[in-house]
């Protein structure tokens, strides 16, 4: 495999820490090993600070010693964005607990609806076993029952009995015949009809008692929903002997890439498990998107009933212990950057370099990674930028869809650096290059008051306070990059380089205004361009360029005829 890009993921081992974050590991780890659990940690660092990394350090760090007494598992709770946090919290806590994976939603219903009708089968059994007075009262009732059938069908018989001696004329002389003949008739006539709808009203009565116990089954065989459930498996799960002597560790991470909502459901989930006995909680995190969504919304029976949120003191009854990833000092930041370069983009330098380690690694330290670089994850993006635009400046320089040198020469590589900043940590800067090519001189005229008439797109940088244009503050970081790297403006065209083309395809594709020139001139508006030409000095340079005439031509507008332009498309 060749080495041409730098894959932003966590570091995997100690040997491979560039900054020191073992110490905190380390001492991480002298928490876990000298504090009686439960406790919680969290490890605070702004996007990119290298947390995941240091969590994996100290998982080795922890396996490496007495295996037999830590008990780790990491849960991702980004992966849980759409479902109810509770649930899946417990379902993970379980599995790595328990060392099971559950291989469907199913099954782990099914294993907690077990736990949860173990009392529900307790007062079942319970319930065969009645008290005298309720067996009393079930015969009571029965005895009325059959009474009332026996004075029915005597009442029947007695109906029939005397139908037959109606109808047969015999009397109480002939009683025996008289009473086999009533019999005989009562059963074959009556009895049935008597019988039948009795057995199946009690068959009703069974069958509703029946689906009646069932229905009071199924209504307690539902999943855990409340919180003390939840507690209550764990505390259940957890007596058992086999963790007797284990600290229990979980890992919580990912917790600030979720939407507000879902950061404060989590930690209003989490809430419920970081108080079990032998349990410890790690969350890495940044504090500044914890704090804002807790103060977006609040986080049930975790603070008091105050009408305002207080995020820190939230944050302070969460977690016991909290960790600070420093901030990196900004030539570690540099050497970091540069060593990174030379060890994972060897054959980018071999091949699209010219083999120029040295050139290459200061390109990189000079341009590539300006004075706001603050993390390891923003050099790796910067530098894979870089990468990425040079290979395919190369690689249309070969076909010669630009112009020999675009991706050779020195000058032109500097400024393919100094674009690939601009794209990923200064985007809506470049997005305005696209309106306005002149935009890189433009903003920094203005900010040294060598300009006090922007154009529309540069303007919009700045506060126009009395006349006078202040740079809004949150430029200020763009501004000192292009100030740093103005030294290296020196290439013809800036087009070339924003659509990677020809400079004669670049001035039909340059900034915004540029192309509407072109199109007035095509559509031999001549006095429009007449007038753009006079706002605009510089179109007339690009124009000459693309017929390739004098710089200094008289009358671009004469030279440059309608008909000769559609030509030359």
């Amino acid at each position: 495999m060749k080495n041409y890009f730098i894959k932003d993921e966590a570091l995997k081992s100690v040997d491979q820490d560039s900054f020191g974050h073992v110490d905190i590991a380390n001492n991480i780890k002298n928490m876990i090993e000298y504090t009686d659990a439960p406790f919680n940690v969290a490890i605070i660092g702004k996007w990119g600070m290298g947390k995941s990394s240091l969590i994996n350090m100290l998982k080795k760090v922890l396996e490496q010693d007495q295996t037999d007494v830590y008990m780790i598992q990491e849960i991702n709770a980004w992966k849980y964005q759409k479902e109810e946090f509770g649930r899946a919290f417990l379902k993970q806590l379980l599995q790595g607990i328990e060392g099971r994976k559950f291989n469907s939603k199913e099954e782990f219903e099914h294993i907690l609806q077990k736990y949860l009708n173990q009392d529900v089968k307790i007062e079942n059994d319970q319930s065969h076993v009645k008290a005298p007075e309720q067996i009393k009262s079930g015969w009571h009732r029965w005895k009325k029952t059959i009474r009332g059938i026996l004075g029915i069908s005597g009442f029947i018989f007695l109906l029939v009995f005397i139908y037959k001696c109606i109808a047969l004329n015999l009397f109480l002389g002939h009683f025996p015949e008289l009473l086999r003949a009533s019999f005989i008739c009562f059963c074959k006539n009556v009895a049935t009809i008597l019988i039948v709808p009795i057995m199946v009203w009690y068959g009703k009565i069974y069958m509703d008692k029946l689906a009646e116990k069932k229905n009071v089954q199924v209504g307690l065989n539902f999943p855990l929903e409340t919180r003390d459930d939840y507690e209550n498996y764990l505390k259940s799960v957890l007596r058992e002997k086999k963790y007797a002597n284990k600290k229990i560790i979980t890992i919580i991470d990912d917790l600030d890439r979720l939407d507000s909502s879902k950061i404060v459901e989590a930690l209003d989930a989490l809430k419920v498990f970081m108080d079990l006995d032998k349990c410890i909680f790690i969350v890495p995190f940044d504090d500044a998107i914890l704090k804002k969504a807790l103060e977006e919304k609040r986080v049930s029976n975790l603070t008091s009933t105050e009408s305002e949120i207080d995020s820190d003191l939230i944050l302070d009854k969460l977690f016991q212990y909290k960790v600070y990833i420093p901030e990196l000092v900004k030539i570690n930041i540099k050497k970091y950057a540069v060593e990174l370069f030379q060890k994972n983009c060897q054959d980018f330098i071999t091949e699209y370099m010219n083999g120029n380690m040295e050139e290459a690694c200061r390109i990189v330290q000079n341009i590539v990674i300006h004075k706001h670089v603050s993390t390891p994850r923003q050099v790796k993006k910067l530098i894979n930028n870089f990468i990425n635009n040079m290979i395919i400046a190369c690689k249309r320089e070969k076909k010669q869809t630009v112009q020999k040198g675009f991706a050779t020469e020195l000058d032109s590589i500097r400024m393919i650096a100094k674009i690939s900043v601009l794209q990923a940590d200064f985007n809506e800067f470049y997005d305005t290059l696209f309106l306005n090519m002149n935009a890189m001189e433009e903003i920094v005229e203005v900010y040294r008051g060598e300009n006090d008439s922007p154009s529309e797109e540069v303007g919009r940088f700045f506060e126009n306070i009395d006349k006078r244009y202040e740079l809004k503050p949150k430029y200020q970081s763009l501004i000192n990059y292009l100030i740093h790297t103005e030294k290296y403006n020196k290439v013809p065209s800036l087009a070339s380089y924003i659509y990677m083309a020809q400079d004669k395809i670049s001035a039909l594709t340059g900034d915004k205004k540029q192309q509407e020139f072109m199109e007035t001139m095509l559509s031999k508006n001549m006095q429009s361009a007449q007038k753009m030409l006079e706002n605009t000095p510089v179109f007339a340079e690009k124009i000459c360029q693309y017929l390739d005439l004098e710089d200094d031509a008289d009358d671009v507008l004469t030279v440059c005829n309608m008909r000769s332009i559609m030509d030359y498309y």
